[in-house]
């Protein structure tokens, strides 16, 4: 059966990678993949850990007699 494990880290000086703690023991052969991830140029999340506040949550979001307008 494979394991698999995955690590996130970042390329150091003269592009070294230093993993420690692997789950693995001593002459246990293990293949190694590298996969570069892309650096987002744009924030995609711009309203992430802004802070929301919701004045009326629970109230209506139109008023009653407004239902019946387009009758």
């Amino acid at each position: 059966m494979t394991t698999a494990y995955r690590e996130e880290t970042i390329v150091a000086k003269e592009g070294t990678l230093l993993l420690k703690n692997l789950p693995f023991v001593e002459g246990d052969a293990v293949e190694v993949i590298v996969l570069s991830r892309p650096t987002p140029k744009a924030n995609l999340y711009p309203l992430r850990g802004t802070v929301l506040r919701y004045d009326r949550p629970f109230a209506p979001a139109v008023e009653a007699s407004e239902w019946d307008a387009e009758q």
